[in-house]
């Protein structure tokens, strides 16, 4: 009976495989040469794998000296075949060791940088999770060791920036090179954090370009002259809760770990930052208009009503439908629902919402939570769409307060 379940593969096939496709009897399997242009990182993965597997079973007694040999005698077998990719320096030094830093000392200290939490060749996935590094902590043994710094994030809070201030301080003072790119975009960053990371010798530019400009990433690139630079890509922007407690995912990849996506990072950085709507931010120049532009952002935009009925597509319909059968079929009233951002999560909430009310024969009270004030403009106007009501819901935010309670 063949090992291969049905599905999708980009998978090399070995002899065993090979075998395993001619005894498929009702079922087909599509094979295809190896491209050229990339067959090298297929092959040096399949290798990668089955030497990894074979120096973990090498007996501990006897276990780095072995598995340097056995090492050596890979590189030995493939230098016969390449003598020019292939030289005697090449061969692992034995006893193996490795080189944790390279730098310079004094007569006073030595001034070895201490070493991230996470290995420099590993990649990993920070969640912020309980007894597990916050992505603050992580990112400021980061700094310690880095030789450049590239940030783009969506906005830059004071109470954000004030956690890795001391790190960065360090950093500038040994003269470390820090660039940034951020936009008045929601006019959540504050003009106090960009003044004083250009105080401390960083290059910031900033996008004024908030309706055709709208950027969310959130990454950071520590970028190291050893080759073993850093990317954090994910949801935190620089702000208390995003670096300390906010349910927050950031991917860690290493250079030696997924080098083309280091790179990918290192290009596309590069042309944000020489794109021309991306504006140099000079403290003395740019106060009043960066003023402008946070408080443009910020102000709650009218109320505009569409005259036509909001319908929920194929995949929201399809949530309202679980929403149903949740309700009705096992009696489950607490629901929750999970999506991606842009999918229209808040209609579908506004459309469930007018159902129910539609069921029931009365407009039902309501309770809208969010984290942002600018969420909650955006949600009404959604609501209000939905619904049809333009004096539909009351705001508590910023010194409104409801005077009905009915839909809050």
């Amino acid at each position: 009976m063949t090992k291969l379940p049905d599905g999708l593969y980009d998978l090399l096939v070995t002899q065993a495989i090979e075998r395993e496709i001619s005894a498929l009897a009702d079922r087909r399997a599509d094979t295809e040469p190896l491209a050229a242009t990339d067959s090298h990182l297929m092959l040096a993965r399949y290798i990668g794998t089955v030497v990894r597997e074979a120096l973990r079973g090498v007996p501990e007694e006897e276990r780095t000296a072995r598995q340097a040999q056995i090492c050596n005698e890979v590189l030995r077998a493939i230098a016969t075949s390449l003598p020019d990719q292939i030289e005697q320096d090449d061969l692992i030094a034995e006893p193996p060791q490795r080189l944790a830093a390279v730098y310079p000392i004094d007569a006073l200290r030595s001034r070895r940088p201490p070493a991230p939490e996470i290995p420099l060749s590993q990649s990993d996935l920070l969640v912020n999770a309980r007894d597990e590094p916050r992505i603050g902590t992580v990112l400021e043994r980061e700094i310690e060791s880095a030789d450049r710094i590239d940030l783009i994030v969506a906005f830059i809070r004071w109470s954000g920036l004030r956690l890795l201030e001391p790190r960065l301080r360090a950093f500038m003072e040994r003269r470390g090179q820090l660039r940034v790119i951020t936009t008045t975009y929601t006019g959540s960053t504050e003009r106090r954090a960009l003044e004083h990371l250009i105080s401390l010798g960083a290059q910031v530019k900033v996008s004024y370009l908030t309706d055709n400009t709208r950027l969310h990433a959130k990454a950071w690139l520590f970028h190291r002259e050893s080759g073993f630079s850093t990317v954090f890509i994910g949801s935190s922007n620089l702000s208390t809760s995003a670096m300390v407690d906010g349910a927050e995912w950031n991917v860690r990849l290493s250079q030696t770990d997924a080098p083309t996506i280091v790179e990918k990072f290192t290009a596309t950085f590069e042309s944000y930052w020489a794109d021309p709507d991306y504006e140099l931010y000079d403290v003395s120049r740019d106060r009043e208009r960066f003023d402008r532009a946070v408080n443009a952002a910020s102000v709650q935009r009218p109320v505009t009503l569409v005259g036509l009925q909001v319908e929920p597509w194929a995949h929201q319909r399809e949530m309202l439908d679980q929403l149903t059968v949740e309700r009705y079929r096992h009696n489950r009233w607490r629901n929750l629902i999970v999506a991606a951002t842009g999918t229209g999560k808040t209609v579908v909430a506004a459309l469930d919402y007018r159902r129910l009310c539609e069921e029931f024969g009365r407009p039902l009270s309501l309770l809208f939570v969010a984290h942002r004030r600018e969420i909650l403009d955006q949600s009404l106007v959604t609501f209000r769409q939905v619904i049809r009501d333009g004096s539909f819901g009351e705001k508590y935010v910023d010194g409104h307060r409801p005077e009905e309670w009915r839909h809050v």
